[in-house]
């Protein structure tokens, strides 16, 4: 009897013990299938919030693209979450980036997850550089003899007669000043080039789009010799002339606005400077004559679609 009683006794103990194992096994598999499961959400949720932030690049070039001033934007609802929208000048270390490029940070949020992304880009149709030339202090570095594309160019003796200066003129058309080079004496020269620098360099491959006007002589004859030219001057003092007239004298009365025209940058060069080049001969103009050429709304403007530089996602 005591033997009987002995062996229920063990008996019990091992189903306790088998009890416990099987309740440790059922508790440790439910924790498995619940992180599991919360595993599989979290990592659904990244995807999809790498995701949002994606679709909020694309919504910040869009909006760029627009509108050169949009800033950013959020937090915006898309789909199962939000992004937000921030655009810098400044590239992820802080350093400034050239005016045509722009860095577009956008973070995704789904269900407690967030993906953050920074892409820079360049842009077409960003206003390099513009002047209606409310007046012309800037454009304070001077050189002569500059005009040498024309057949009668780089004739310039006296560089120093006439005066350049700003003009308020009225006439239809003009935004209200421009840039002025004045001629009054006979038997007179006059040459340079007025540069101002630019407030961002234009890269390499850069294709940009010039527009201006310009205003004939004023004076009883036409001199021999009227030249004014745009250029575009490298940090290594390339001179590229994107535009030039070699007989503005012959041109119609009031403002001439040029057609638009295209000029891509050269390899290897970037672009600091914007120059206006002039050569006038006064030989033969009465003594009493005053003649002028006018340069006004000068506009610089970068052409083509969305590039993408880099594309990276945050990990901090």
């Amino acid at each position: 009897m005591m033997k009987i009683h002995r062996q229920r006794g063990s008996l019990m103990i091992v189903v306790v013990i088998l009890i416990v194992v099987v309740s440790l096994m059922a508790t440790t598999l439910t924790f498995l299938v619940v992180e599991d499961a919360r595993s599989a959400a979290d990592y659904l949720n990244a995807s999809n919030a790498l995701f949002v932030a994606e679709s909020g690049i694309e919504r910040g070039v869009r909006q760029f693209s627009i509108n050169n001033s949009y800033t950013g934007e959020g937090p915006t609802t898309f789909g199962a979450g939000t992004f937000t929208i921030n655009v810098y000048t400044t590239d992820i270390a802080g350093a400034a980036l050239p005016i045509t490029d722009r860095r577009i940070n956008s973070k995704g949020i789904v269900g407690g997850a967030a993906r953050t992304i920074n892409a820079t880009v360049r842009f077409g149709g960003v206003t390099l550089f513009q002047d209606p030339f409310p007046n012309i202090t800037q454009w304070s570095t001077r050189v002569s003899n500059t005009i040498a594309t024309c057949a009668a160019g780089n004739i310039g003796l006296n560089n120093t007669a006439g005066t350049v200066s700003y003009d308020v003129d009225t006439a239809a058309g003009s935004s209200g000043g421009s840039f002025e080079i004045e001629m009054i004496p006979r038997n007179r020269k006059r040459t340079g080039s007025d540069r101002v620098a630019l407030a961002s360099s234009i890269a390499s491959g850069t294709q940009v789009q010039v527009s201006l006007k310009y205003k004939k002589i004023v004076g009883a004859r036409v001199p021999d010799v009227m030249m004014v030219a745009i250029d575009l001057i490298s940090s290594a003092s390339n001179v590229n002339r994107v535009w030039s007239n070699c007989t503005l004298a012959t041109t119609a009365s009031g403002w001439v606005t040029v057609a638009p025209f295209t000029f891509q940058v050269p390899a290897g060069q970037t672009i600091t400077q914007v120059a206006i080049a002039y050569d006038l001969d006064s030989s033969n103009i009465n003594p009493a004559a005053t003649f002028t050429a006018r340069i006004d709304d000068l506009l610089i403007t970068n052409l083509g679609s969305v590039t993408f530089l880099s594309w990276r996602e945050d990990t901090h």
